[in-house]
């Protein structure tokens, strides 16, 4: 590369000198002079890096800012792309400390930060840092992730329908909502003449002047996220009417003691009640607002059903209205809230934080299968739709994963298999399984994997198993078999030894039960046949007991025979694993399910269309009846929540119900 050496002025200027009688020469080579000048400061004088790209930045970045320095984002909401400047050298490397809230993303060519925040996180300074091989620059920014806005989803009122009489200041008719926080209530058509709606909160109030037959009136309750709304039907009578027909909304209700009840409220025709009471006295921790009529509290101690007498008066006259009431405590079921859709055959998953995921299963009527699934939240009692899978599946399985997914493998004779991610409510494919499968088992290891024994379809053997690798999204053929389980078999992870153990089930289509039992070992991926149950079962339950021993029962025996045998295998027993049978069980459990409780009992629900379940106590071998269930079940399922009550979902007798026993 060529060199520009520094100028000698008097060189110049001599030559210059010597050619001012030339004023157009002269003026020639003052532009020369000051042509090479310029260049001489660009390039430098001789000193300067002859090996310098002129293209490349040679200077540090400065002043590093984001267009959003102090963030607030909505949970589950896309963010407007948080654009970087700095008013030095160009950044090419962008990092962050600590690391942004899950769903955000930090772009580390460009330094824009975008994505959807998927967790709700308090307020956090991160540091950005951009570079380049000149030096570094930081900004700081503040992120907060609030919930997002959520649409409510009830409505309704505590006088619905009503009558009130002209000219008469009636009593406030309250508003009840659940979902999301409301922001604005209207009414459509208007309410009649004197009668307000507050648009704030929602209470109905005022006294009407003009009589007016009973009317449609349509409140909707609104938010920025969506609305729902409420017919209410309301008439003004030209004189005092006695009130009629009052009714309640839980004209039989169980509460679980401790709890505090969903308000029980009251409806009536005729005239306005202007006082309630009742009679006798309703159980401790639970009254009645002598204004409204509605029943509310938290129950405190236990009692069976009993009647209740309620009183709604105006100067006209009364009308009354009965409610029994049970106070449900330990060893008794109670009613929980309706799940979204009826169904049998599904499977239930407790997910870190409390909540149980329901999945799949089978429409009672019609026969339909769901991709849907709904997650059950035990702080507020309620039901709510999650995404829904990519393929409906009845007889599949669920598995929680170390990480706290759902792995949903199988079902009506597939071999699709895919994730649920609680933080997200969204599913995603995992690679196919090796074979297809319905009413085969799953079961987590030590090691993380998942271990898929049996089920089939009409053309696949059922004494294959195979292993799902999370870290891979790989399935792989694990070691074949003693016995082939085609349905309806059993497999629990042992605890002290972390080995497998698989119970019964039908080796083929159309086969009967077998008494076989065998181990897995993760360690090896070899199969070892353990001692043959005393029954022949499929169609049983099983769990594991906290003294490590594990409890089978009920089922149908090899001539499709249902069976009240219970049976413990205990897996330290002399030279090798051993079964024993139990006293039986009160009644005969076909597809039962069994619970070990935080007590060490074991709450068996039956199947088969029963509603009497019954408790084992493995220190004296016994088995007890325990409380009633509300519905007769079976294809249900039972999930221990982390309260010790257990949730009762489905069954081919039901509809849209869920209980709960409490221990």
């Amino acid at each position: 590369m060529n060199r520009f050496h520094c100028l000698n002025w008097s060189d110049i200027t001599g030559n210059c000198l010597a050619t001012l009688a030339s004023s157009r020469q002269f003026f020639k080579k003052l532009h020369l002079l000051l042509g090479i000048a310029v260049l001489g400061l660009l390039y430098g004088c001789g000193s300067g890096d002859s090996g310098s790209d002129p293209g490349i930045d040679v200077n540090p970045p400065t002043g590093l800012v984001y267009a959003v320095s102090l963030a607030n984002y909505a949970q589950h909401q896309a963010i407007t792309p948080n654009v970087p400047h700095n008013s030095g050298g160009k950044i090419t490397d962008y990092s962050v400390e600590p690391a942004l809230p899950v769903g955000l993303v930090l772009d580390a060519v460009s330094g824009v930060i975008s994505g959807t925040p998927a967790e709700v996180t308090p307020a956090v300074i991160h540091t950005v840092t951009g570079s380049n091989a000149h030096g570094a620059a930081t900004a700081y920014l503040q992120i907060e992730v609030t919930a997002g806005v959520t649409a409510p989803t009830l409505l309704r009122y505590k006088e619905n329908p009503v009558s009130y009489p002209v000219n008469v200041d009636i009593n406030p008719n309250l508003p009840y909502t659940e979902g999301g926080a409301i922001t604005q209530f209207s009414a459509s058509p208007a309410l009649p003449d004197g009668l307000q709606l507050d648009p704030s909160t929602g209470v109905i109030s005022g006294a009407s002047s003009t009589a007016k037959p009973a009317a449609t009136y349509v409140i909707s309750a609104s938010n920025a996220a969506g609305a729902v709304s409420r017919a209410l039907t309301i008439g003004i009578a030209d004189s005092l009417q006695a009130p009629d027909n009052l009714t309640y909304s839980q004209p039989v209700a169980i509460y679980p003691q401790g709890k505090v009840i969903a308000p029980n409220l009251p409806t009536a025709t005729g005239g306005a009640i202007i006082e309630f009471d009742v009679q006798p006295s309703l159980p401790e921790g639970l009254s009645l607002n002598t204004d409204s009529g509605e029943i509310s509290g938290t129950p405190t101690t236990p009692q069976e059903a009993q009647i209740y007498t309620i009183t709604g008066r105006n100067d006209a006259g009364s009308a009354k209205a009965t409610i029994a009431i049970t106070i449900a405590g330990p060893g008794m079921f109670y009613p929980g809230a309706d799940i979204n859709h009826a169904r049998f055959n599904h499977t239930a998953t407790p997910l870190p934080g409390g909540k149980v995921l329901i999945v799949g299963g089978q429409a009672i009527t019609g026969g339909a299968i769901f991709d849907t699934a709904e997650l059950y939240d035990p702080s507020t009692g309620l039901w709510t739709l999650t995404g829904s899978m990519s393929s409906p599946r009845s007889n599949h399985t669920a598995t929680q994963l170390s990480d706290g997914k759902v792995l949903v493998t199988g079902g009506n004779a597939i071999g699709t298999a895919e994730i649920y991610d609680p933080k997200t409510g969204l599913w995603a494919d995992t690679g196919a399984m090796n074979r297809h499968r319905s009413g085969h088992t799953a079961t987590l290891l030590p090691n993380g994997k998942v271990l898929i024994v049996g089920g089939g379809s009409f053309s696949a053997s059922a004494d294959t198993a195979e292993l799902y690798d999370p870290e891979t999204n790989i399935w792989a053929f694990t070691g074949l078999m003693k016995k082939p389980r085609y349905r309806n078999h059993t497999a629990v992870l042992l605890e002290n030894s972390g080995k497998v153990l698989v119970t019964g089930g039908a080796p083929s289509f159309g086969g009967l039960a077998q008494a076989a039992a065998e181990l897995y070992d993760f360690n090896t991926e070899t199969w070892t046949s353990t001692g043959d149950m005393n029954n022949a079962r499929y169609n049983h339950a099983i769990t594991v007991l906290q003294n490590g021993k594990v409890l089978v029962l009920g089922g149908y025996d090899a001539s499709n025979v249902s069976l009240n045998t219970a049976e413990v295998y205990d897996p330290n027993a002399p030279g090798g694993g051993a079964w024993a049978l139990t006293k039986p069980s009160a009644y005969k459990h076909t597809s039962p399910t069994l619970t070990t409780l935080d007590n060490g009992k074991v709450l068996a629900t039956p199947g088969g269309g029963m509603a009497k379940p019954e408790l084992y106590n493995s220190s004296t071998d016994d088995w007890a009846p325990t409380g009633h269930l509300n519905f007769s079940r079976g294809g249900h399922t039972a999930t221990l929540l982390e309260d010790g009550e257990v949730l009762i979902v489905g069954g081919v007798n039901t509809v849209l119900t869920s209980e709960l026993y409490i221990p």
